[in-house]
């Protein structure tokens, strides 16, 4: 069963509650939406839904109070909220104009049915949780100048109800739903074989449908093909701009001996060149190692090793020049015997002989300036080790 839950009003005539002639409406004032339902001597004429609820009243008393937790603008919807005009109260003032545009939907909504011959309403019954807002039946007469009370389906003497006055609002629409599945003959109900609903087209009806359809088939598809094609041109434009930014990169990074511009297209070409200039340098480094026996690491290590602390001198190291066979240590120092503790540290490690100054000056700063060279012999250290290992 396919139906729509205002459709689902029009059984509420049949609770005996409202009157069998004449012309009313019924408000439900819902959590989510409101539904508006008008009947003409009991039967339906109109329904209609507006986008607003009592949850988006929720929600607007929490931003006029600045509360935190949403449960306490409900708490104060249900326990002091007031529909009044002419308020000073910034939250009560909101209110007002919310349900201002509510009343202005529902006299569109009369106006439309008047100008299609229908005439006016004499009475409008309200139920719907938010109907229990204080003041929600005089706004509501006043906006449209008619009768309004509301609509009563509980008896006095049901029992075993907590709150037989929210009960009241509420239940309307759940008895509706009741009555719909016990006499589903008694209302009002939408048959999309029959009617206003049913298909009456033929076949070239359906065929201009086809085109249209087709139409805008095409249209996405050049759309989709006009998307693609634009940024197909950008990314590679934009790759073209990056690889003319790796090409300067490469240029400047190797202006020893720079590469040909014609070797220098793409990214996988430049990487080419750069992985081939690595391995060479990583060549000449296992040259250079397997030359001496003692890596590069190696004489760093026990520079650092053998240097005094640094409570002892300050030392800032300029630059380290390293052959297969000599070192060459540029640096600078507080004074002049900081640079005889310097050479002397260094004439302690074995692996380096004839340690000499080069140049020992003063600074600009009051700095001393220096350039010790020494040798690197590793054989002779070697043989050393060799025999003082033999004599223990």
């Amino acid at each position: 069963y396919c139906s729509v839950d205002l459709i689902s009003l029009s059984y509420l005539p049949n609770l005996g509650k409202l009157p069998p002639e004449g012309s009313y409406a019924i408000l439900d004032l819902g959590h989510q939406k409101t539904n508006f339902v008008i009947f003409q001597d009991g039967s339906l004429k109109l329904a209609r839904s507006f986008s607003w609820g009592g949850k988006g009243l929720t929600k607007l008393i929490q931003k006029k109070l600045k509360l935190k937790e949403e449960e306490e603008a409900k708490n104060y919807k249900h326990q002091q909220a007031v529909l009044k005009a002419n308020s000073q109260v910034v939250v009560e003032k909101a209110i007002y104009e919310s349900f201002l545009e509510l009343a202005l939907k529902i006299k569109q909504t009369l106006f439309s049915l008047r100008e299609e011959g229908y005439g006016s309403i004499d009475a409008l019954y309200l139920c719907g949780g938010t109907s229990e807002l204080s003041g929600v039946d005089a706004f509501f007469s006043e906006q449209l100048s008619i009768n309004v009370s509301f609509l009563d389906s509980i008896e006095e003497e049901v029992t075993g109800v907590q709150n037989l006055t929210h009960a009241r609002r509420v239940s309307p629409t759940a008895l509706s739903l009741a009555l719909l599945g016990a006499f589903p003959a008694k209302g009002h109900f939408i048959n999309f074989r029959q009617g206003e609903y049913a298909y009456k087209r033929d076949f070239q009806a359906l065929g201009s449908s086809f085109k249209r359809l087709g139409a805008m088939a095409a249209s996405v598809v050049l759309l989709g093909l006009g998307y693609y094609t634009l940024s197909y041109f950008t990314l590679s434009a934009q790759v073209e701009k990056a690889n003319q930014g790796i090409a300067s990169l490469v240029k400047d990074s190797l202006k020893s001996d720079p590469p040909k511009d014609n070797k220098l297209k793409n990214a996988k070409s430049m990487l080419s060149i750069l992985n081939g200039r690595i391995r060479g340098v990583q060549d000449k480094l296992k040259t250079f190692e397997s030359g001496s026996s003692l890596s590069s690491f190696k004489v760093l290590q026990l520079i650092s090793d053998n240097m005094p602390s640094r409570e002892e001198i300050k030392l800032d190291i300029d630059q380290l020049k390293l052959t297969p066979n000599q070192g060459r240590l540029e640096g600078r120092t507080e004074n002049f015997e900081s640079v005889a503790k310097i050479k002397t540290a260094m004439e302690t490690v074995k692996f380096f002989k004839n340690v000499q100054k080069i140049k020992e000056a003063k600074g600009v700063r009051g700095e001393i300036k220096f350039i010790l060279s020494f040798d690197i012999v590793v054989e002779e250290a070697s043989e050393t080790g060799d025999q003082e290992a033999a004599q223990s």
